[in-house]
């Protein structure tokens, strides 16, 4: 298995894109309808987009480890506050069973856990401020290497 976050961020994509009641799911992976929008015209929707490295990439004789956050932003409008936050509540909970149940992501990563979301707060995307949350995966990834002086 080669490293790609890409491929990760895909499959994400796609498990996200079958909790129950989210209308759409976007990502910098996709290059059709679900590629990253200028604005948002499916409510609720998220956003799954590649994170930072955690702790440090490691490459030794033999192979390569590479862990990494996820963010998959979750956004509701319309309507009045109360209605909107009550629409998103769920999705955590939603979003975790996922996870649970797709460790590896079928077999794309060495494991995609849930490590924590933010609350319901205010997330701003394409000058609109929408109610969500932003939900933070770590993805760890290992692949045979062979590391070299080079020229």
């Amino acid at each position: 298995m080669a490293l790609s976050i890409s491929t990760v961020i895909a499959q994400i994509r796609d498990l996200v894109a079958t909790v129950t009641s989210m209308e759409r799911v976007y990502s910098p992976s996709e290059t059709d309808e679900n590629a990253v929008p200028a604005a948002f015209n499916e409510l609720p929707c998220a956003l799954v987009l590649p994170g930072p490295t955690v702790g440090e990439y490691i490459l030794q004789t033999g192979g390569q480890r590479h862990t990494y956050e996820v963010k998959v932003q979750v956004f509701e409008a319309g309507g009045d506050i109360g209605s909107r936050v009550n629409n998103v509540l769920p999705f955590v909970d939603r979003i975790i069973s996922k996870f649970e149940a797709n460790v590896t992501l079928g077999n794309r990563a060495n494991s995609c856990v849930f490590r924590r979301h933010s609350g319901i707060v205010g997330l701003e995307y394409g000058g609109v401020t929408y109610s969500g949350y932003e939900i933070t995966l770590e993805v760890s990834e290992y692949a045979p290497a062979t590391p070299a002086v080079g020229s």
